[in-house]
């Protein structure tokens, strides 16, 4: 899943659940930072055209 590799480069634990989404683990203050500028990252790649995730059906 490109969406939990982006937030693992931003060294944030992330867990795929195919057809759920994803669970991000935040034990500090700070990460949420992280978390908020991981999905933005991710967000602006896939609006980009960059291969992003599909949903269960295949659909971006």
């Amino acid at each position: 899943m490109a969406a939990a590799a982006t937030f693992e480069a931003h060294g944030l634990v992330a867990r795929p659940y195919a057809g759920e989404g994803m669970r991000v683990t935040i034990a500090q203050a700070e990460a949420d930072d992280r978390v908020l500028s991981s999905g933005t990252e991710h967000r602006r790649s896939a609006a980009d055209g960059l291969p992003g995730d599909a949903d269960a059906a295949g659909r971006p």
